[in-house]
């Protein structure tokens, strides 16, 4: 009896399921491949919306100090004391920093007519303080 066509069957079945596997680890990559790439993507957005939010309030310190009026000398000081927020040693130093600044910003109120700056400053010592404890 022969079993040559048995052995030929194997043979064959082996091969099938050789390229089956290889077929199912090259789709399994590209999947991956695939995550990954959308993962780099979702990363860079991530990375690209820190940045934008990091220094968006540079524009507010510019125009803060640029702008000449009578509270320059006041409004130089609170744009340091707002920076100084940033170098905090923790976030409880660095939110008893922000109360101190607010409550300048407030004292300021009283004696400016320029809501703008107020506002201005307000903004910017929100956007350190966030930006400080997300870094933290």
């Amino acid at each position: 009896m022969n079993f040559n066509w048995m052995n030929d069957e194997d043979n064959e079945m082996q091969k099938n399921q050789e390229a089956l596997r290889q077929a199912t680890e090259k789709l399994a990559y590209k999947q991956q491949l695939d995550i990954d790439s959308k993962k780099a993507v979702v990363d860079s957005l991530e990375v690209l919306k820190k940045i934008e939010m990091n220094t968006s309030y540079l524009k507010d310190i510019v125009e803060l100090l640029d702008t000449s009026n009578e509270n320059q000398k006041e409004i130089n000081e609170m744009v340091q004391s707002i920076l100084a927020i940033a170098k905090a040693p923790d976030k409880k130093e660095a939110e008893t920093r922000y109360r101190s600044v607010m409550k300048k910003i407030g004292d300021f109120a009283t004696i400016t007519s320029s809501a703008i700056n107020v506002a201005k400053l307000s903004s910017l010592a929100a956007t350190v303080l966030q930006f400080f404890i997300q870094s933290h």
